[in-house]
């Protein structure tokens, strides 16, 4: 939506921009998922949307060297800025470097170096995402140094068959429950066997 310029469900998208999705793990799950989106809402083939499947060390000063050329790729092959920097899973990229999730310190290094990319490539909104603990009312895992970082924080917990997506923390908007969705399987077809090909997507029904 947020590369064509559609609204989302009731949230206005106010410019158009690239996209590029860092899948530290699972890069093939994640490129089916959007190949799920494109079949199923007959988008176009040729989105402005890249995933990059390295995973990288974000505990190291040099990540930076490693990202930005990324950026600028994609920025060429999409004829407009990348305007939205997705790091999945978050976590990985300081475990990967040796560092502990759990250490304010090593947060606090990997968040330094992901705002140090904000001002090398303006106007670059990086998502980064993690996990909660086995207590999901206890919120992110790991040091609080990421939640006290961050802009905006959304959690998405689970009730049943609904997922509710709460904004837990924001600078500059308001806190709360901010939408609900479902996810449904898209089948594409069967494998040599018989068996269904699938991923599971955000359900086109609105809750």
């Amino acid at each position: 939506h947020y590369t064509q310029g559609k609204d989302w469900r009731g949230h206005r998208i106010k410019e158009l921009g690239g996209v590029v999705y860092f899948a530290f793990e699972r890069a093939d799950l994640v490129k089916r998922r959007l190949h799920a989106y494109q079949l199923r809402d007959n988008l176009p083939a040729a989105l402005p949307i890249a995933v990059v499947g390295q995973i990288i060390n974000l505990m190291d000063p040099r990540c930076v060297d490693l990202i930005l050329p990324a950026l600028k790729e994609a920025e060429q092959k999409f004829g407009q800025a990348v305007r939205i920097s997705v790091f999945d899973t978050y976590n990985k990229g300081i475990a990967i470097g040796g560092g502990d999730e759990d250490k304010a310190k090593d947060q606090n290094r990997a968040l330094g170096h992901l705002r140090r990319l904000q001002e090398n490539y303006p106007g670059l909104h990086v998502m980064a995402i993690g996990h909660t603990g086995k207590d999901e009312g206890r919120g992110a895992r790991g040091s609080n140094a990421l939640p006290g970082d961050a802009d905006v924080q959304n959690q998405i917990s689970t009730a049943g068959d609904i997922k509710i997506v709460t904004t837990t923390k924001a600078n500059d908007a308001p806190e709360g429950e901010l939408l609900r969705f479902k996810l449904e399987p898209y089948v594409f077809g069967a494998d040599e066997d018989g068996d269904p090909v699938s991923a599971h997507i955000v359900a086109a029904e609105t809750i």
